[in-house]
């Protein structure tokens, strides 16, 4: 319980620095999350499990571009969390546009996904399927999402 305490300040801490940058990531910057140059961060969630919300496992990153109204959705892995069973990102925009990155082959990310939303809310679904580094294999398959949402 405590482990998991920490790896739920863990993924508040991450989404919290997220948040504060908000200048726009270029492809220099690929382990904070960037989709290009012009995205910036619109929102972070943390995966969870049936027991246990804000694992940490990994984060769901969401990122949006004014200049050509494109979403971006990428889903980043703890180094923690050993993704032995792949890691998948859904994208959705409210008019029906969907697009979904996912493989039992990916180990660190899952994306990046674009679609264009202006005008449009969108929606993001993740799942990582693996186990703690330190569980002894209890593998398992730790899901999350931002739920309609940035609708404009």
């Amino acid at each position: 319980m405590r482990r998991n305490a920490f790896r739920f300040l863990g993924a508040a801490a991450v989404i919290a620095a997220t948040a504060v940058v908000s200048t726009p990531a270029s492809a220099n910057t690929y382990m904070v999350g960037s989709c290009g140059s012009g995205y910036s961060v619109q929102e972070a969630f943390p995966l969870s499990s049936d027991t246990a919300p804000a694992t940490g496992s990994g984060v769901i990153f969401l990122y949006y571009n004014s200049s050509t109204g494109k979403n971006c959705a990428i889903l980043r892995r703890d180094v923690d969390f050993v993704a032995s069973g792949g890691m998948g990102i859904t994208l959705r925009v409210s008019d029906g546009q969907v697009a979904t990155d996912a493989s039992s082959n990916y180990r660190s990310y899952a994306g990046p996904v674009y679609l264009y939303g202006r005008g449009h809310c969108v929606s993001v679904d993740a799942w990582v399927r693996g186990y703690w580094k330190d569980s002894a294999y209890l593998s398992h398959t730790d899901t999350g999402g931002i739920a309609w949402s940035h609708c404009g």
